[in-house]
């Protein structure tokens, strides 16, 4: 097993770690966070953020190869 693979108890571990990653890097961009991992019910929001006076829902996707398609192909499952 590689290192990387290594590095995540889970993929739910995974799934923070890149929804964090995300956020940090739109905070650069000048968004500010309001909420993350916020359940309705029709699922989860990964992370909601604010730019200006627009509301931003962010899905966070992470594929490590382009095998079974990109991040696209994966929303909606």
């Amino acid at each position: 097993m590689s290192w990387f693979k290594q590095l995540w108890q889970n993929s739910r571990e995974k799934g923070q770690y890149y929804e964090l990653e995300a956020q940090k890097y739109l905070v650069t961009q000048g968004l500010l966070p309001i909420e993350r991992n916020y359940n309705c019910p029709y699922g989860e929001l990964d992370v909601i953020m604010r730019d200006g006076n627009t509301l931003v829902f962010v899905e966070v996707k992470f594929r490590s190869s382009h095998v079974k398609g990109g991040a696209l192909h994966a929303l909606g499952k």
